[in-house]
């Protein structure tokens, strides 16, 4: 378990990550994070070569954040510094192991520009749907999963309340190959009419035949994890966190940790209990990054 190991052919290359580097402001502390820098952390952990695309203001916060980036082995070249707009924050109340966020709006990762030759000679493509938050952004976006039809793009579902739009999820939905989601952000997409009122495990099969995708899982908190693809459906038990760690990040690490496996060769189980395994030890730790 949480062993690097290399990706196989096609997946040896850059992997796009697309979004938002933000600092997690907690009552007591700050941390790097976002749910793509999340992402790129943990993929880069397992054996990929993710390229983080954003942006961070010119302040010593986004001075502060690209050192981090670095230090954690990933490159900053397609890190744009934004000369007018602070770096992304966001405000992050804890109550037990769960959390409540509030996100700094107009910040620089709300306009990240993308280089067309990184969208082109890219293997593949990570978004979270935050990051279309903007027109910017969503625009290129757009240029980005043109560039990369055809191959491997996961979307997570990471919506926030009054930050999403139910006609860009379905849009997102009919692009990708592969979706994370977790509980809560299931119910929004039954709310919402873009899949039907039933089960989890039913869910994951209509994201697959309703809108093409590969593979999909639905993280359920203590109660495992969902995973489908085009021929079956599992379902994972938990693995216990350790008290005194909180949440954040945890679903960044699993969807990176699932993903990475996936692209190694992994069966659908085998791939959400190493997710799951890793997700538990985050959930364990303090803060989005954690050292194991």
């Amino acid at each position: 378990m949480c062993k690097k190991y290399p990706l196989p052919g096609k997946h040896q290359g850059r992997f796009i990550v697309f979004g938002e580097v933000v600092w997690d402001v907690f009552p007591d502390q700050k941390r790097l994070g976002g749910a793509p820098f999340n992402f790129a952390y943990y993929f880069k952990r397992a054996g990929g070569n993710p390229v983080i695309i954003s942006a961070v203001g010119n302040d010593a916060l986004g001075t502060e954040a690209l050192t981090e980036i670095k230090t954690a082995g990933i490159a900053t070249g397609n890190v744009r510094i934004d000369p007018e707009r602070e770096t992304g924050r966001v405000v992050i109340t804890l109550s037990g192991n769960r959390h409540r966020f509030e996100i700094i709006r107009n910040t620089a990762w709300e306009h990240i520009d993308c280089p067309g030759a990184i969208a082109e000679n890219g293997t593949g493509l990570y978004m979270g749907t935050l990051a279309r938050v903007s027109i910017h952004n969503k625009g290129v976006c757009d240029r980005l999963l043109t560039a990369c039809r055809g191959k491997p793009v996961c979307v997570d579902l990471n919506l926030r309340k009054r930050l999403y739009d139910k006609d860009d999820i379905a849009f997102l939905l009919k692009q990708t190959t592969h979706v994370k989601a977790n509980e809560a952000e299931i119910r929004i997409l039954r709310s919402l009419g873009l899949i039907g009122d039933a089960g989890f495990e039913t869910a994951a099969e209509e994201l697959i035949t309703r809108y093409g995708l590969q593979y999909c899982c639905i993280t359920l908190g203590a109660r495992g994890a969902v995973g489908a693809d085009k021929r079956t459906t599992v379902r994972i038990k938990a693995f216990p966190a350790k008290k005194g760690g909180d949440s954040v990040g945890a679903g960044d690490a699993f969807t990176a940790t699932w993903l990475a496996h996936l692209f190694r060769g992994a069966s659908l189980s085998e791939a959400l209990t190493e997710a799951a395994q890793v997700g538990a030890i985050v959930a364990s730790s303090k803060g989005a990054l954690a050292v194991f």
